[in-house]
């Protein structure tokens, strides 16, 4: 694939959650492989559609936690219903899921009609760009309906590079609504995160001095439920780590090795656990090794090593001794004589 197109392909992505898990990503990158531009084409504004969906999906869940309705953003697209006119729809008309503002198509409401109301959705972004992306819905409309159409590289360069500055401004306008998605990310049953939102929950993570583990946690749920860079997860696994390490009690333990350590477990690397394996001994009275199942996290940090990092067998060897040393033994039972077979 040519190295430009494959760069703007990643990059527009990025802004996307979804892309991977609804395919569109794989399939833009085949049609693209095999100089199928005008399906490529389609599938680019079908990822760009779905980013949309994504931001007004995050409005919606903003609003529902703050006053426990989720109209404000609805109330924009219900407009469209009745041309402008009060609709006969309830205000609740749109179900909350993250394709609510497919209803619009019983009503006869395409896509251009969604991008027609963005403007009132995201104030700060220039009307302009809107406008471009109605131009770019007419090229995928013709992508669509118009079989012989053999449009070249150029346009499928030409169509990515604008959806990528329209996304841009989109998200720069969103950023603004960040730290609501910040302050609300604990109350909310299930997030979608792009990775330039990452970036953004990433920055406020670092304005707040508080370990804030409860949010935390639900990053970490994100990760593993959502497919992000090894980029991306870099500061997850720190401050994953760190709230592991400082555990203050048993249960506590047990909780943030379940719900931070284990949903990262593919991103860790060798440092990462001899970083484990040293300070867990460092913890305020033992409250890591000495807490019940806590043989379930390391019994998975150390198939990972078995599998990924058989250099760090010896590591585990001096973690066995030191377990024994310090009497900590007891909560091992099946993790020690594994390490005894193979060091055998």
């Amino acid at each position: 694939m040519n190295q430009n197109l494959a760069e703007k392909i990643e990059n527009l992505c990025l802004y996307v959650c979804n892309a991977k898990k609804f395919g569109y990503e794989q399939k833009l990158k085949k049609a693209t492989e095999h100089e199928l531009y005008d399906a490529a084409i389609i599938y680019a504004w079908s990822i760009f559609m779905l980013f949309i969906f994504e931001k007004v999906w995050q409005l919606r869940e903003i609003e529902r936690c703050e006053d426990g309705d989720s109209f404000l953003t609805d109330g924009i697209f219900l407009q469209l219903i009745n041309k402008g006119k009060p609709s006969d729809k309830p205000a609740d008309y749109f179900d909350g899921s993250l394709f609510s503002l497919n209803k619009l198509q019983e009503n006869n409401q395409g896509e251009d009609k969604i991008i027609g109301k963005l403007k009132d959705v995201f104030r700060g972004v220039d009307q302009q760009f809107f406008k471009e992306a109605q131009q770019i819905l007419q090229k995928r409309h013709t992508s669509a309906h118009v079989n012989s159409v053999n449009l070249s590289i150029d346009e499928l360069n030409y169509v990515l590079g604008k959806l990528i500055g329209i996304a841009q401004e989109i998200q720069n306008d969103h950023e603004r609504k960040m730290p609501k998605v910040f302050e609300y990310l604990d109350t909310v049953n299930e997030w979608h995160l792009s990775e330039f939102d990452m970036v953004k929950v990433h920055e406020l993570f670092d304005q707040d001095q508080t370990d804030d583990i409860c949010k935390y946690r639900s990053v970490t749920r994100l990760v593993k439920i959502q497919d992000f860079s090894s980029a991306s997860v870099d500061e997850i696994k720190e401050r994953a780590i760190k709230y592991f390490l400082k555990s203050y009690s048993y249960q506590s333990a047990y909780d943030n090795g379940v719900e931070m350590i284990l949903p990262i477990l593919q991103f860790l690397d060798e440092d990462d656990i001899k970083q484990i394996l040293t300070g867990v001994f460092e913890n305020v009275r033992n409250q890591i090794l000495d807490a019940r199942k806590i043989e379930d996290i390391f019994w998975e940090l150390y198939q990972l090593s078995s599998n990924s990092f058989p250099d760090l067998q010896s590591n585990w060897e001096e973690f066995i001794n030191k377990l024994e040393a310090e009497e900590c033994t007891g909560n091992f039972p099946k993790l020690i004589p594994e390490i005894k077979k193979t060091e055998e």
